[in-house]
């Protein structure tokens, strides 16, 4: 029974905390965001949602670098 009330809020919890803290922190695009949220509480979702994070910052710091 935990394990199952463990997985309920894993998957509850966990998709609503990712995109807040990323809109927190990168003030994303809203693009990524409803990407995200059609992969709503699965691995996948989360893994994507890491990766564009990823590619975000990464060409955040390139045009940061190219500006000088």
């Amino acid at each position: 029974m935990n394990k199952i009330l463990n997985l309920i809020f894993l998957n509850s919890i966990v998709p609503i905390t990712f995109p807040l803290i990323y809109f927190i922190l990168f003030k994303g695009p809203f693009e990524y965001l409803v990407i995200y949220w059609f992969y709503l509480s699965s691995f996948m979702g989360i893994v994507i949602f890491l990766t564009l994070t990823l590619l975000y910052i990464t060409k955040n710091i390139g045009e940061a670098e190219l500006k000088g």
